[in-house]
C-alpha cells in the first residue's frame, strides 16, 4: 500500500495537483499504524517518510521511525545494520525539520556504533 501510494502522489505532485498529493499522503498515513511499520525495511519507512513529507507532516515519521528502531535495537542490537541505517533515517529527518543537535547526536550514535561493531567483527 505505501509503494503505490508514494508512486501515486509523485504522480499528482509531477502534475502540479499539490492538494491531491497532500490529501493522499495524508490518508495513507491516517492508517499506518507504528508497530507494523517497525516490521517493515528500511525501503518501506523512507517511503512513509516520503509521504510524510508530502503531506507537510514530516514530524509525523518520527514515530515510525523511533518505533522501528526501538524493535530493530531489541532483535539484532545496536550494530546491525538495518539498526543503523533506521538510526541514520531519523537523523535526516530531524536534518529536514532544521533540527541539526538532534541530527548531529544521532549521526553520532551511528558512527559510534558503527566502530564498536566493527571492532566486535574484527575481534571474531
Amino acid at each position: 500500500m505505501v509503494l503505490v501510494a508514494q508512486d501515486l502522489a509523485g504522480l499528482y505532485a509531477k502534475q502540479g495537483r499539490a492538494e491531491e498529493t497532500r490529501n493522499l499522503a495524508r490518508r495513507v498515513i491516517a492508517c499506518i499504524s507504528a508497530p507494523a511499520i517497525a516490521q517493515s525495511n528500511n525501503k518501506t519507512l523512507r517511503r512513509v517518510a516520503d509521504l510524510c513529507d508530502k503531506a507537510g507532516r514530516l514530524r509525523a515519521a518520527i514515530p515510525f521511525y523511533r518505533s522501528a528502531l526501538s524493535c530493530r535495537r531489541d532483535l539484532c542490537g545496536d550494530s546491525d545494520p538495518k539498526t543503523l541505517e533506521c538510526l541514520a533515517g531519523l537523523a535526516k529527518i530531524h536534518e529536514k525539520l532544521g533540527d541539526f543537535k538532534t541530527s548531529h547526536n544521532l549521526l553520532t550514535q551511528t558512527r559510534h556504533s558503527r566502530e564498536i561493531g566493527g571492532s566486535a567483527q574484527a575481534v571474531a
